[in-house]
């Protein structure tokens, strides 16, 4: 059987693309690329064919068994090697770190291969190979430092019955053969991978371990590969394609495809053009995808309405007739952002640090990327990696590390965000549920002094010094309840879903909820929104924030930052306004209603423009706080009157105050309603959210 495994080395790309119409591709020995050619031309137009060179580092006519990158691993991976001789194995930002007490010549790690040998049929022959930094190993007084590379067969009381060593390579006095610092892998690692191969013979019994060593104290290791010939292997994983997105200009879809099984297989593509959603044309592709094979990238002639469907021959099914321009970025959560300061800043200095915030999802998708924002900074932020995984419980900061997963920029882990900026991740392959909370944890370089947050995050969140990005709980850490940096994480649906930015002040934003509880008006919303199929596509973002008013308070007036916060969010289709109250208990200016009206249209005007449907909710009644007087209570009934009016513009109102407000006395809320008779209580955000749902979404909306 012969087999081959894909995977990039760091800084190398691994392209595949086939273009405009049905083709096949086949592996070249000699040449070691994939060659494109013609196999199947259902519609008209005129074949073309290209070579794009692959690197690989599986020997041809080996399976492929594991590689590991060793950036960034969870803590499931790192438990799976171990000190060889003695000494502490942590995740280090680009690799794994080991540290002995001592200076020995069997310094070093092993990992067990047992699974990955004894499940390989009809061949003893493996190889394997890793790169290798050994810290000042070109300086070291002693220049015999070679680093080995080496099998081992243990019996079952773990004494050593044979050891079988790979080709080794390491730094001659000069060290010469070191990777320069302008190298991908950093200086002083070795200029080529520790590789080699051996035939293994062991007894049942037996345990096999791939290992390493080199007398220096300090090792950092990335990359290890480990193949076999043999004619199966059956401890295979699975085939699998990524989500088809359409390229920038609209003129072909882009995926990829792996295949990690124990079989060599075919993917069967099928574009139909449609026209007014008739099929004008079927363009059939084939692709041989060897066993073994990781994320081969995939682009085919296509535009938005062309549909596709990708099976293999063995009858899977990975994608079902879907049309490509369904998939688009949509907004599933955001954060309205000011400067942190007195109970808002960190506990402890963010500067080389680790972070672990937790954000809720509102709807679910395929894909995400995530936005982090700079925007009040006066220096540039630098994030040296950031992860996303499933937080356990709301009240740890303990994840599943099976979901642990990488963001990166441009390709890239780290990134700087200049003072005033944005930055958004890469596209990343990470499956999200409705509803759920998802661990963003961000390890910083260097920080500025004014620190871009949401300070009403409502749930709690760690900070702990150093990187510990994929660390399972973060001990020793500081909680707190503010959001710093991240502004927003959008979702890649196979079908179109929409978003409702929620526009307001801390009514909106939550004030008095009941922390990890996620009790804001939007929360119930959002929940409400998912128990139906006809509203499910519906995600919620809440653009709120405490003391904010359209003219003034915290953060930008609502005026200034209508066009972020709205205009520009993702798969934005609905919003509703609730802001104005603070502008009323700010002044005592009878003329004040007139310019939260006029500043309503504006608002009106633009979401219409953009084409975003705009819902007005009625200001709710505040007699009882400081806020409360004869002329503030007459500026807010001139505005709910407009609200509610036939000519105001609004596409639909929803009257909180009414169902809020005590009907003994219309100007208060009702007791159990009201917190601090300015905002709701949980019961009555409770009572807004069902509202919201019941007038506008409760019978799906066009």
């Amino acid at each position: 059987m012969k087999a081959k495994r894909q995977k990039r080395l760091i800084g190398l790309i691994c392209a595949l693309v086939l273009i405009i119409t049905g083709v096949s591709v086949y592996w070249h020995q000699e040449m070691s690329y994939a060659e494109i050619s013609q196999t199947a031309n259902q519609a008209e137009g005129h074949a073309e064919s290209a070579e794009i060179m692959e690197d690989s580092v599986v020997p041809q006519g080996a399976v492929g068994f594991l590689y590991h990158e060793l950036g960034n691993i969870n803590s499931t991976l790192l438990r799976s090697y171990r000190a060889y001789a003695s000494g502490k194995l942590v995740n280090q930002l680009r690799s794994m770190q080991y540290t002995s007490t001592v200076e020995d010549e069997a310094n070093g790690i092993s990992m067990n291969i047992t699974d990955y040998v004894k499940t390989g049929k009809s061949g003893n022959v493996f190889g394997a190979s890793l790169m290798i930094n050994v810290e000042d190993w070109s300086t070291t007084e002693n220049k015999n430092n070679k680093a080995s590379l080496f099998f081992e067969v243990r019996d079952a009381e773990g004494t050593v019955k044979k050891s079988y060593p790979l080709e080794s390579d390491g730094p001659d006095e000069t060290g010469s053969n070191l990777t320069n610092a302008t190298s991908s892998l950093g200086e002083g690692w070795l200029a080529s991978p520790l590789t080699g191969e051996a035939a293994i013979d062991f007894e049942e019994e037996d345990e096999i371990f791939l290992c390493t060593n080199q007398k220096n104290k300090v090792h950092y290791y990335t990359n290890v590969y480990l193949w076999g010939y043999v004619d199966t292997f059956v401890n295979a994983s699975e085939a699998f394609v990524t989500t088809p997105l359409m390229n920038q200009s609209g003129d072909q879809i882009t995926f990829a495809v792996s295949n990690l099984t124990d079989t060599d297989m075919e993917f069967i593509f099928e574009v139909t053009d449609q026209v007014d959603g008739q099929p004008v044309g079927i363009n059939e592709y084939t692709l041989a995808v060897p066993s073994g094979t990781e994320e081969t990238p995939v682009a085919l002639k296509a535009d938005s309405a062309s549909v596709i469907t990708i099976r293999d021959t063995f009858g899977k099914v990975y994608v079902d007739s879907r049309q490509v321009g369904t998939c688009e970025w949509v907004g599933t959560w955001t954060s309205a952002q000011l400067t942190a300061s007195g109970d808002s800043l960190p506990p402890k200095e963010l500067t080389d640090s680790t972070y672990r915030q937790i954000i809720r999802t509102s709807t679910g998708g395929s894909r995400v990327r995530l936005t982090f924002s700079n925007e009040n900074g006066e220096s540039e932020l630098e994030i040296k990696s950031a992860h996303l995984a499933r937080q356990i419980d709301a009240k740890s900061s303990e994840i599943d590390t099976s979901t642990d997963t990488v963001l990166t920029f441009e390709g890239k882990e780290s990134v700087v965000i200049p003072a005033g900026g944005t930055v958004t991740s890469d596209a990343v392959e990470y499956p999200v549920e409705a509803l759920e909370q998802v661990a963003v944890t961000t390890y910083f370089g260097k920080v500025p002094n004014t620190i871009t947050s949401h300070t009403g995050a409502r749930c709690h969140n760690w900070l702990v010094a150093g990187d510990h990005v994929s660390d399972v709980i973060l001990g020793a850490a500081e909680t707190t309840v503010s959001w710093y940096f991240v502004d927003s994480m959008d979702v890649l649906s196979p079908e179109k879903n929409d978003a409702i930015v929620c526009f307001g002040d801390s009514i909106t934003d939550g004030y008095g909820c009941t922390v990890n509880r996620y009790e804001r008006w939007t929360d119930e919303l959002a929940q409400l929104l998912q128990q139906e199929d006809a509203t499910k596509h519906l995600s919620v973002l809440n653009k709120g924030i405490g003391g904010n008013a359209i003219f003034g308070g915290s953060g930008k007036p609502g005026k200034d930052r209508f066009d972020n916060d709205v205009l520009k969010k993702a798969g934005v289709k609905y919003l509703i306004i609730l802001e104005g109250v603070n502008d009323i208990g700010y002044s005592s200016d009878i003329g004040l209603a007139d310019s939260i009206i006029a500043e309503y249209k504006t608002m009106i005007d633009k979401a219409h423009a953009a084409g975003i449907k705009v819902y007005g909710g009625t200001i709710l009644p505040f007699k009882g706080h400081s806020y409360y007087s004869v002329v503030r209570e007459q500026i807010r009934k001139k505005v709910n009157e407009f609200i509610l009016s036939d000519d105001s513009g609004f596409d639909g109102t929803i009257d909180f105050a009414a169902a809020i407000a005590d009907s003994s006395d219309p100007e208060k809320m009702l007791k159990k309603y009201a917190n601090d008779n300015l905002h709701p209580n949980p019961a009555g955000y409770k009572l807004m959210g069902q509202l919201v749902y019941d007038t506008v979404f409760k019978e799906g909306v066009n």
